[in-house]
């Protein structure tokens, strides 16, 4: 069975272990960016690969790219081989932040192609709430070849859309923007990472955080 979207702890404890899975840990603190990997390194899902959000998830930041540009399709893809994620791989990826973090990773995953990839619902309290255990310290020694081949850099560019769209398409009513952050954040009241506090104008605010029930899934 392949899972493309969700996967609940019961399931994944199923498959830990097993050949062509890989598990990726992506916890990660914006205010405290080390924080996620000494919390991986603290206890993590056996097996588990850490995903850093600066380092694993994103370019360099230059002046004009904002905070977490996406990487290169190729530098991506090379990070996935370290990983030994392959063609064959299923992937999971985890948090403990309401998915957030592990978003990303599926997104980004499924942006050069690979469908085979799905969120822990509930992240890492799910799994431990589930009496599964975890195991700490760095990560284990991967096989030298990646299940079913490397995966290629070959993102869908349709997946994109720049400032200078946006920006047209605010303007068409055919279209829609969606803030996925916080309410407060989302109007400006706090803001305790970026340099502008708001949204952009004509924007609609819908909280990710909406789409969870009160444990997390």
């Amino acid at each position: 069975m392949t899972f493309s979207t969700l996967i609940d702890a019961s399931a994944l404890r199923e498959l830990v272990g097993k050949p062509a899975i890989a598990v990726i840990d992506c916890r990660f603190d914006l205010m405290n960016p080390e924080g996620g990997r000494r919390a991986y390194l603290a206890g993590h899902i056996p097996g588990a690969r850490y995903a850093d959000l600066n380092r694993d998830l994103s370019a360099p930041v230059t002046a004009k790219s904002g905070r977490h540009p996406l990487p290169l399709p190729k530098d991506f893809a090379f990070t996935l081989a370290r990983w030994g994620i392959g063609n064959a791989t299923q992937v999971v990826a985890y948090d403990d932040a309401g998915g957030s973090f592990a978003a990303r990773a599926w997104w980004m995953l499924r942006w050069l192609g690979h469908t085979s990839v799905a969120v822990l619902d509930g992240g890492i309290k799910a799994w431990t709430a589930a009496g599964a255990t975890l195991e700490s310290g760095e990560e284990k020694p991967l096989p030298r070849e990646t299940p079913g081949g490397r995966i290629l850099p070959r993102a869908d560019s349709a997946a994109l859309i720049d400032t200078a769209d946006i920006a047209a398409f605010l303007t068409d009513p055919k279209h829609l923007l969606v803030d996925a952050r916080a309410a407060e954040r989302f109007a400006g009241s706090v803001e305790p990472i970026d340099a502008v506090a708001g949204h952009i104008p004509g924007a609609v605010n819908h909280p990710f955080s909406a789409n969870l029930a009160p444990d997390g899934r």
